[in-house]
């Protein structure tokens, strides 16, 4: 199968099905090098085609033999010329390494409240209405609203000022100047409702509802701080607003005694951070630096779930973002 590649900016739109096949194979070979461990038994993962969903999902079914069921919105393969996004292929290629036995996918839209009842209907016939653990890791340009109908989008914008930085500019392989502008207020509080905590909260509490979690239920989302270089496009824009609303669902969440947490991580590159203008630069020197020689993958997602497991785990801080913080 011969692909080509389409590159605009920093960011590729198309993947190679093999490709991806030997990513996942390697992402599953370090995990069942590490030590087997306690955790969770019934996963619902929202968006872990991904990121940090899916080295969740990788390091849950082989690390502690976890039953996972994987919500995600991809587009499919449909011919040699559209053979769909790199999301799709990592879930086939889960469901051919790992096995039906502890893992099924859905392919749905997480926003809606059909695909919320979707998502009970599995847990109950699959998960035996026991759900242990629910990790929230969802990235979207858009949300619609499933009370109002209102169609939001997200944005990557600055607050109060505009900002003027570099960035790579892969496809021309050279390094360019950037100009983000400034976001309105009506730009954040649509950020707010797509990237937010509001979804997560709905998802929480749909799980509770029909009763499909148990007596040692938690869950979890992700946020990212950064340091100076990315701040004011990301900790002080838009997705920072954002990101603060979903930290603030994860007290609210405690106030109604759920075990709720906001895990703030190490910078990878994924899908979603691949967007943000600055970013794959600073990404760079962050690595070049030699100051995070971790693996990129399943061991962060190892120290996280073990940390849940014997209920260690801080709210919003971790020891990786004060690494790459200090490694400025």
């Amino acid at each position: 199968m011969k692909i080509k590649p389409i590159v605009m900016r920093n960011v590729c739109f198309t993947c190679h099905p093999m490709g991806i096949e030997k990513y996942i194979d390697e992402q599953i070979s370090f995990a069942e090098k590490q030590e087997k461990f306690k955790g969770p038994k019934n996963v619902v993962v929202i968006g872990g085609s991904s990121g940090y969903g899916l080295s969740s999902v990788i390091d849950l079914a082989i690390g502690s033999n976890a039953k996972i069921l994987n919500v995600f919105f991809e587009k499919p393969y449909q011919s040699e010329r559209n053979v769909g996004t790199a999301g799709y292929w990592n879930d086939f290629w889960l469901k051919r390494k790992i096995g039906s036995k502890n893992y099924k996918s859905l392919n749905i839209d997480a926003f809606t409240s059909e695909s919320k009842k979707t998502v009970n209907e599995y847990v109950t016939s699959f998960l035996n209405k026991k759900v242990d653990l629910l990790i929230y890791s969802v990235a979207a340009p858009k949300r619609i609203d499933p009370e109002s109908g209102i169609l939001y989008s997200s944005t990557l914008k600055t607050i109060g000022k505009p900002l003027l930085s570099k960035t790579i500019d892969i496809a021309k392989k050279n390094i360019k100047s950037v100009e983000i502008s400034t976001a309105t207020e009506e730009e954040v509080n649509s950020t707010i409702k797509v990237m937010g905590g509001e979804d997560w909260n709905l998802w929480v509490q749909s799980l509770i509802n029909n009763k499909n979690v148990s007596p040692e239920f938690k869950t979890i989302a992700f946020t990212y701080f950064g340091g100076p270089i990315t701040e004011e496009i990301y900790r002080h824009g838009t997705i920072g607003k954002a990101k603060q609303h979903l930290e603030k669902t994860a007290l609210k969440l405690q106030n109604n005694a759920v075990e709720a947490y906001v895990v703030a991580a190490k910078a990878i590159v994924s899908k979603a951070s691949v967007f943000i203008p600055t970013f794959p630069l600073y990404f760079l020197f962050l690595y070049k630096s030699k100051r995070m020689p971790f693996s990129i993958g399943s061991i962060t997602t190892r120290l996280l779930l073990l940390m849940i497991s014997l209920k260690r785990i801080p709210l919003l801080m971790s020891f990786w973002e004060r690494v790459a913080h200090n490694s400025r």
